[in-house]
């Protein structure tokens, strides 16, 4: 389910409703988890698995992990069998592209780049996968494809612990935003707070902090980025 069909759904409401309740008390309600919990960590639950909890607090989001179990997401391994399968295919195209000789490369290069920068995109903003399946497939992609699409998404591979936090507020952003951002775009717009989240992270490491970013103003961020740089940039795979 792409992540535009997710907010559309009666999940839409719900999840915007903590997004919303995270965003408005960000300075108070971020120093409160920073107080409770030392560091964030990727979660064991899927987006979809909270469309019907109205009662997860910031505290389990940014923890990733939820005090009382949510419904098991009949569609998370089949999710993750997909895109397994996926990159199972990337993998071996990348190979049989490298048996070729190098003038036949370039034009089945550009293929690939494309579709696995699809991928990736989708990857970024699934609502069946947890944080940790997330991290899982970014793995096994770098591992077995290792073709870095970041010019092309945007980051995927930095703040992996922030990447439902991040997806969640670039739909938050939408809301507000003067136009409809694609299910792409979206998903460019996370991978910056997702790179956002971590650099917070890091400083507070640096700084002997707790928390490492406050997870209302992380959700701020996709729409502090809208409002000052409305146009998404779109990078497109290299023409032959």
């Amino acid at each position: 389910m792409s992540i535009s069909e997710f907010f559309n759904r009666k999940s839409r409401a719900v999840v915007a409703a903590i997004a919303l309740a995270f965003g408005a008390g960000a300075g108070y309600v971020g120093h409160e988890t920073a107080q409770a919990v030392s560091q964030p960590q990727a979660s064991s639950f899927t987006l979809a698995q909270l469309s019907d909890n109205e009662n997860v607090t910031e505290a389990e989001f940014f923890r990733g992990k939820l005090n009382t179990p949510a419904p098991v997401d009949p569609l998370q391994a089949p999710t993750i069998a997909e895109f397994q399968a996926r990159i199972d295919g990337l993998a071996q195209r990348k190979a049989e592209m490298l048996a070729l000789p190098g003038h036949e490369q370039p034009v089945l290069m550009v293929r690939l780049v494309q579709d696995s920068s699809v991928m990736i995109g989708e990857l970024r903003m699934n609502t069946h996968l947890s944080e940790r399946d997330y991290g899982r497939l970014v793995d096994d992609y770098n591992a077995r494809v290792g073709i870095d699409v970041s010019p092309w998404t945007g980051n995927y591979a930095k703040g992996i612990m922030y990447q439902q936090d991040a997806a969640v507020g670039a739909a938050f952003s939408n809301f507000f935003g003067d136009e409809d951002l694609t299910d792409a775009d979206l998903s460019r717009v996370a991978g910056e707070a997702m790179a956002e989240g971590q650099k917070l992270n890091d400083r507070a490491g640096l700084l002997g902090g707790l928390g490492g970013a406050a997870l209302g103003g992380l959700l701020m961020v996709p729409l502090w980025r809208r409002r000052n740089h409305p146009q998404v940039p779109k990078a497109k795979p290299p023409k032959r």
